[in-house]
This record gives C-alpha cells, sequence and structure tokens, in this order.
C-alpha cells in the first residue's frame, strides 16, 4: 500500500488535481474487485483478466501520476527544508549586522564626544590669545576646525577673532558658520 504524505502547500498546489486521481484510482478499484450490485460475481480464470485494456492503461496512469506525486512532494519538502536553514542564516546574520551597526554607531557617537571636547579645549586655548594671533593662526586651518573653534569661544572674543582677519575669510567663514548650523565641530 501506497503511504500518502502531503504538505499543506502541496495539497493546494496539486490537492484537486490528486482528489480526481484518487477517486479515479478508488472507483477502479472498487469496479474490479466488488460484483457489481444485484448480479452475481462472475467466476474468473487464471486465463481471464478482470481489468480491460483501457482500465489498465487508467491504472497504469494513476500510479505513475501519484509516484510523480510522490516524488514532487519529496522535493518540495527538501526544499523547504533548505529554505528554513537559509532563512536562519540570513536572520542570523542580520542580528550580527545589526550589533555590528549599533556598535559602530556607539564608536561614531564615542568620536564625535571627543573631537567636540577637542575643540572646546582648543577654543579656550584661543580665547586666552590675542585676536591677531588667534585669527592669523585659524585661517591657516581647517576650516571646519577654525568654525568649532569660533562656535565653541565667547561671542565678544569670536567677534574679535573675525574682526582680525581679511574681509573675504571673514564672510566665508561666517557663511560657512551659519550653513553648518552653528558650529557643531566636524565628524
Amino acid at each position: 500500500m501506497v503511504s500518502l504524505r502531503l504538505s499543506p502547500r502541496i495539497f493546494r498546489i496539486w490537492g484537486p488535481h490528486f482528489m480526481r486521481i484518487l477517486c479515479i484510482a478508488s472507483a477502479l478499484i472498487f469496479l474490479t474487485l466488488s460484483p457489481v450490485h444485484g448480479q452475481p460475481e462472475k467466476q474468473t480464470t487464471e486465463d481471464s483478466d478482470p481489468l480491460t485494456l483501457e482500465e489498465k492503461r487508467i491504472v497504469a496512469l494513476l500510479r505513475n501520476k501519484l509516484s510523480d506525486l510522490e516524488a514532487r512532494e519529496e522535493e518540495v519538502s527538501l526544499r523547504e527544508k533548505e529554505l528554513k536553514i537559509l532563512h536562519r542564516e540570513v536572520e542570523d546574520k542580520l542580528k550580527q549586522m545589526r550589533e555590528l551597526r549599533q556598535d559602530l554607531e556607539q564608536t561614531l557617537g564615542e568620536k564625535r564626544r571627543a573631537k567636540k571636547a577637542q575643540v572646546k579645549e582648543l577654543s579656550g586655548i584661543y580665547e586666552n590669545m590675542n585676536a591677531a594671533r588667534a585669527a592669523a593662526a585659524m585661517l591657516s586651518m581647517d576650516r571646519e576646525l577654525a568654525i568649532g573653534i569660533l562656535s565653541n569661544m565667547r561671542r565678544k572674543l569670536a567677534g574679535e577673532v573675525l574682526d582680525q582677519m581679511p574681509g573675504e575669510d571673514a564672510a566665508e567663514i561666517s557663511r560657512d558658520y551659519s550653513n553648518m548650523g552653528g558650529g557643531e565641530p566636524p565628524p
């Protein structure tokens, strides 16, 4: 006897066809094994075959279809197992990537805070300098660093430093300062 194990997915796809095949096979088996209702049972000899040629063809076709369905079910079952494994691997990789991203964001945050602290410390140093010397030094450094230092200085001292710079440079630094949103030091 053939055991039928169908997954729900296979049954949704092949269910209607399988049910037809099963009904036909059941009817053929019933017709060949049981006597017709109301008629006496026919005696068969070894030479006579209870199935006609057409019935044999249908039974063979049904057996082939059944074996095809079983093979497909096995194939789908294997693919489902592979997909579950791959899904689990993808979930693990996503989890690792999320953890790495959190670590990276934390490291970048720490780096920004350290940079901000350094810029603030530099601002304190530049506040104690002569405004002309501070302006000359800021013109020779990276523009973003100069803006960060100016943004952390007291306003009066920052104004005096800008006043000591040539007009074009002071205007560019002021414009860049306003575009940066008020002196966030560069990352």
